[in-house]
């Protein structure tokens, strides 16, 4: 097993795309950010008691530095990924694996 690398630089990589195969892996710098699914209300919004409400002025949230939140389909490992020796064969050669 070892640690994978993020696909763009040589930083350890911390968020995985679950739906996707190997090179889907990335550090906090290079994680594509901005998904509508981390879409929120704006500050003092109130849910209408009936009918439909619009969503068009929600805002994208954001990390504690203030950077926008990636897909919820990114996995993230603070102590980076591990990718499993069975994957490698699979895959065949990856060149962004730390030795």
């Amino acid at each position: 097993m070892r640690k994978a690398k993020c696909r763009r630089c040589d930083k350890m990589a911390v968020w995985l795309y679950m739906p996707g195969p190997l090179g889907t892996e990335y550090c906090d710098d290079h994680v594509p950010r901005g998904c509508s699914c981390n879409l929120v209300p704006p500050s003092g919004f109130e849910l209408p008691d009936e009918g439909d409400w619009d969503s068009s002025d929600w805002i994208e949230d954001t990390d504690e530095q203030g950077k926008l939140l990636p897909c919820c389909e990114y996995m993230y490992d603070e102590e980076g990924l591990d990718i499993e020796d069975e994957d490698l064969e699979k895959w065949g050669e990856y060149d962004h694996l730390d030795e």
